[in-house]
């Protein structure tokens, strides 16, 4: 079976919160916004390995270059709107069972509903210039927000503020996070979100 977008978004859901617990169990407690974006980008990865390993038919690349996207599979940007050096590679790209690109995957530190604006609008031109090939894309968003309240309200309001920043920045059609509700003594919170760029 091909991989429609919902089961893409549901598979990288899966993959960062195992990615999550295993970070937190790693490293004796602490939360995955101490983890660099590789450690996510492997959870993800894997957990499209499960996906793949029970028949779903696709393919799947780490760190794919733009040079290799064009000579592969002659998808290119205008570069005129978008500057994709080569050093700017997508975390993950979903191709389908013929290589062809279907989703791009971007995955980001978020401390401010600014930090994903700039992947948004990469993914945006290669979906404006694949000719159909690529339907949407995703970023994931992972950040740590603190209140001051012991029941985490407020450090759940400032999450949500943060993710409903970045779906207006990115203009992103819509979002799903993880909603942990985890909360340690000093008022902190964690989550990871899945934006839909179209």
């Amino acid at each position: 079976m091909t991989i429609s977008a919902d089961v893409a978004i549901n598979t990288i859901l899966e993959g960062a919160k195992d990615a999550s617990e295993a970070y937190q169990n790693l490293s004796g407690g602490y939360w995955i916004d101490y983890a660099p974006e590789s450690f996510l980008q492997g959870g993800i990865a894997m957990a499209f390995d499960r996906l793949k390993r029970n028949g779903a038919t696709f393919n799947l690349m780490l760190e794919m270059s733009p040079k290799r996207l064009y000579e592969e599979f002659g998808v290119k940007p205008d570069g005129r709107s978008v500057k994709m050096r080569e050093n700017q590679r997508f975390d993950i790209l979903i191709l389908d069972k013929s290589c062809a690109p279907r989703f791009p995957i971007e995955i980001k530190k978020a401390q401010s509903i600014h930090s994903c604006t700039k992947d948004a609008k990469r993914i945006s031109q290669w979906i404006s210039d694949a000719k159909g090939k690529v339907k949407c894309g995703f970023i994931v968003a992972y950040t740590c927000q603190k209140g001051k309240d012991s029941e985490g309200k407020q450090a759940q309001k400032r999450i949500t503020e943060i993710f409903e920043g970045i779906k207006e920045q990115t203009k992103a059609t819509r979002y799903m996070p993880i909603a942990p509700k985890e909360i340690d003594h000093n008022g902190w919170m964690w989550d990871v979100a899945c934006f839909i760029i179209e």
